[in-house]
């Protein structure tokens, strides 16, 4: 009765949570991924899922299947693909539900709580692009608890549309041998053995890796583990910009928003102080740092790329320590926790629409969007369409170049020229 609940919660709720987020625009990449995907033959979409050194951006065929069959089904209808992804993010929530059961004697509910109603989840949810990173856990998730439901070829299944989709998914075999999982050499020889034909793939087709998606070994580590403990915290990924030393917050940043930086502060203390006074068990917190730091190795290396949904499978390990923690709790404190825990949500989704870049983008793009079909109400002979802006460089990336214009009138040829006019 109480897992059925937390479905139908879990499946209902996250539209209330993230229903401001289902509106907006389309915004920069959107565009991008869904032109691609709507005017490429099937070979096309298939040959662009592999690897190449054009480009820094890797997305594996699995993503592309999907924008593939998704515009065909929503067009640029963006609140379509916003209701996919919440639905998504609801049922990877029942999935980290159902997995922490099987952990943990109790407490489990707290780690779907902690995962439905985490404000790092915001872009994942929000920014269309990020699909991949809500479908890749979720296949995840399927695969580690089909394995621990002692299923011999789900897992493998799960694992292979997984890796597919996003390579955070890699990681999923090296879960599975933390976990003990049953009939283990049956079941993870297979899978590493399609990782590695993967893998052997990703050589042959390298992709470029330059810039802020360059690797190295140093201080950029500390500063990544540091940022992922703190959005899976609760903190916005907006914070990460306005702090001038570790503990020094931007002093304008902290006027506009002092009582939400409160709440995030007092919460980040609180499970502090839960975790260091409560939790008894060695092995649960070694287990969940392990799985945490399992989870975060394809990307904890980055110079400084990094975002909170990399995080997206790696919190369950963070959340299990803490929900272990407060299964032994007093009633009082649980209860102060899940308190904080929601206001903590309703804060950070206030600061994430106000000073978040995407959410402004697409706000831009689409009264940009507006000025373009207004003064071009069907496609001009030559198919060039003009816009009088003398912001072309910010133009150019929330509409994507052309991309916006090639949907908005269905076709590929279509070019966006933009004019500047200081005296309009």
């Amino acid at each position: 009765m109480k897992t059925r609940l937390i479905t139908v919660i879990s499946l209902v709720l996250p539209f209330i949570l993230w229903g401001k987020l289902i509106p907006f625009s389309l915004a920069q990449d959107d565009y991008y991924l869904i032109s691609q995907a709507a005017f490429n033959s099937v070979r096309q979409q298939v040959l662009s899922s592999l690897p190449n050194t054009n480009s820094i951006f890797f997305r594996p065929l699995g993503m592309q299947a999907y924008f593939y069959l998704a515009v065909r089904l929503f067009w640029i209808t963006a609140w379509k693909y916003r209701i996919v992804a919440v639905l998504i993010h609801g049922i990877n929530s029942i999935l980290v539900y159902k997995i922490s059961q099987k952990i943990i004697k109790s407490g489990a509910i707290f780690v779907w709580l902690m995962y439905l109603a985490a404000p790092w989840q915001f872009a994942a949810i929000g920014w269309i692009v990020n699909i991949s990173y809500l479908s890749g856990a979720m296949f995840a998730f399927l695969s580690i608890l089909s394995a621990l439901e002692k299923r011999l070829y789900l897992p493998i299944l799960f694992f292979t549309m997984g890796i597919l989709t996003n390579e955070l998914v890699a990681v999923v075999p090296l879960l599975m041998i933390l976990l003990c999982i049953p009939r283990k050499r049956r079941l993870i020889i297979p899978i590493f053995m399609i990782l590695g034909l993967y893998g052997l793939v990703r050589l042959k087709f390298p992709s470029a890796s330059t810039g802020d998606y360059g690797f190295m070994i140093g201080s950029n580590v500390i500063q990544n583990i540091r940022w992922l403990l703190t959005w899976a915290l609760g903190w916005p990924e907006t914070y990460k910009d306005q702090f001038i030393s570790f503990f020094n917050i931007n002093k304008s940043f902290l006027s506009t928003f002092p009582g939400e930086t409160f709440i995030f502060a007092v919460t980040s203390i609180v499970i502090l102080e839960v975790v260091l006074i409560t939790a008894q068990n060695i092995r649960r917190i070694l287990f969940g740092i392990s799985w945490f730091a399992v989870a975060l190795s394809p990307v904890i290396f980055f110079t400084s790329h990094i975002y909170p949904h990399y995080a997206v499978i790696a919190v369950v390990g963070l959340y299990l320590i803490i929900a272990d923690a407060l299964s032994q709790s007093s009633r009082k404190l649980t209860a102060v926790f899940i308190i904080l825990w929601i206001m903590q949500f309703v804060a950070g989704l206030k600061i994430n629409l106000v000073t978040h870049w995407w959410p402004r983008h697409a706000l831009e793009a689409g009264n940009l969007i507006s000025k373009i079909t207004n003064n071009h109400p069907f496609l001009p002979g030559d198919k060039r369409l003009f816009l009088e802006t003398c912001n072309s460089v910010q133009t150019k990336l929330v509409l994507s170049g052309d991309n916006a214009v090639k949907l908005i009138y269905n076709d590929p040829d279509a070019k966006l020229n933009l004019n500047c006019n200081p005296q309009l």
